[in-house]
């Protein structure tokens, strides 16, 4: 693509979304000029408009008259008006991935984090650490770094760190140098088919990756372990670091040790003992994406001890195990778990962590994920005593004649007492009617299920309130 003009206007069709933003928070803070559009107000947006974008809520083609050129984000069809408009005017319309490269390759350190799970806390694990090591990174994150309370930050060092996303093959348009795995799973199969059509993705990722490029790949993962095999075998000039649960990865963890929102570990390079991770946020899972952290971390140079201080004061990203209160004994937690290895490591977090009853509430995300992967949803629920299955939330997708919530529910066999309540609305009643000191409450999916975790703590100290009351 052309080089973007210091002196270009550049307007974002889709502004809002985590990706689209974290490009425009970048670019502003870069002295370009920024102007972009949603279909609805949002955190992102009066961020962006506080750092000094002009923002509309809504689309129209008037929008688009002092603009020099157009960034689209895939949510962003061929109807909207933006997008006819700028064809009319023969603007030039270049994807969100492709301006992400086009900003990655001002750098000389470019680590993109990919792979089916885990990408956004693995992002923002190697933000936190180039970070307080005082590399002065650039970042783009699928979401808000705590420790930052961004999702997106411009340094003036040599790193820039992404996360790069295979929904739609548009990791194929970044050209990093260093490249992280951390796992690949079925997932969106309305796109890649499935799961040798998405190996074959990633494979065509790691082939088109620079001489002397870095690729650090998660040794437990079959698929992984598929393309580490294809490495070797067909000897590419990359430098390949392995990492996992097993002596047979370059770098190892053992004694897994879970206690409700923390996790440690004892981690090993090769023969040599480097020491006990310990991390502030909870799950076996993020135990394994900051050791993918302290594998590149070692080939960038900063010490084991170095990189365990920063990941123990990770405290995670927004709506990833993320505690929204406490009331008459009962923990309510979020999480945007939206596929089902991801329900299956929350839970197991939840299960493990806190020794306590698990109740949660899952919204399916997308009828095509749903459909496909129906089964594999109804299996993930070993750890929770009592499921609560919502209806689908659409994230755009036109609906799938027979595929509702009901699909995983009828495919519930492992003997988790599950409910099917479609209606969001009715959830919270069902919830509380289940509910009793001790438990954990968990809501799970993509969508905007999270406003029942925050429904159900305060419906729980108007409870509290009412019992004063009557005391």
């Amino acid at each position: 693509m052309e080089k973007i003009k210091k002196s270009d206007l550049v307007h974002f069709l889709g502004i809002g979304g985590c990706g689209m933003s974290a490009i425009a928070k970048i670019m502003l803070a870069k002295g370009y000029k920024v102007s972009g559009s949603d279909v609805k107000e949002s955190v992102n947006t009066i961020r962006l408009r506080d750092l000094g974008a002009k923002v509309y809520i809504g689309h129209n083609k008037d929008h688009l008259r002092y603009v020099d050129v157009v960034s689209v984000s895939t949510a962003i069809w061929d109807n909207n008006p933006e997008m006819i408009a700028a064809k009319e005017l023969n603007l030039p319309i270049i994807k969100r991935a492709e301006t992400l490269s086009w900003l990655m390759d001002q750098y000389e350190v470019k680590i993109a984090v990919s792979g089916t799970h885990g990408k956004t806390t693995t992002t923002g694990m190697f933000a936190t650490l180039l970070d307080q090591c005082k590399l002065n990174p650039t970042f783009s994150v699928g979401g808000d770094v705590n420790g930052f309370n961004t999702n997106a930050q411009s340094g003036d060092g040599r790193y820039f760190v992404t996360e790069a996303d295979e929904s739609d093959g548009s990791i194929l348009f970044l050209n990093p140098n260093m490249l992280v795995v951390t796992n690949i799973e079925e997932d969106h199969l309305e796109y890649l088919g499935d799961l040798a059509g998405i190996e074959k993705l990633f494979w065509q990722v790691i082939e088109k990756l620079p001489a002397k490029a870095t690729l650090v790949i998660n040794q437990d993962n079959l698929s992984c372990k598929k393309l580490i095999s294809r490495v070797k075998s067909e000897k590419l000039d990359i430098k390949m670091i392995t990492y996992g649960t097993t002596r047979e990865a370059d770098y190892f963890m053992e004694d897994i040790k879970l206690d409700r929102y923390t996790g440690s570990a004892l981690v090993s390079h090769g023969d040599k003992q480097l020491g006990r991770l310990e991390l502030s946020i909870p799950g076996a899972h993020n135990l394994e994406n900051a050791l993918s952290v302290i594998a590149l971390g070692e080939e960038l140079g900063i010490s084991f001890s170095q990189a365990q201080a920063a990941l123990q004061s990770f405290l995670g990203t927004k709506r990833r195990f993320q505690l929204i209160g406490e009331e008459k004994g009962i923990t309510v937690i979020d999480d945007f778990a939206h596929h089902p290895s991801e329900i299956k490591a929350t839970l197991d977090a939840a299960k493990n962590g806190f020794k306590s009853r698990v109740i949660c509430v899952f919204q399916p995300h997308r009828y095509t994920r749903t459909m496909f992967l129906a089964k594999e949803f109804a299996a993930a629920f070993h750890d929770a005593d009592v499921a609560i299955i919502t209806d689908i939330y659409a994230a755009g997708e036109s609906p799938i004649r027979g595929v509702s919530g009901r699909s995983i529910f009828n495919e519930m066999k492992n003997g988790t007492k599950t409910y099917y309540v479609p209606k969001k609305e009715l959830v919270s009643n069902k919830a509380l009617e289940i509910l009793k000191e001790g438990d954990i409450f968990l809501t799970l999916g993509a969508g905007d299920i999270h406003t029942i975790a925050k429904e159900i703590l305060m419906r729980l100290k108007e409870q509290t309130e009412e019992a004063k009351e009557l005391s």
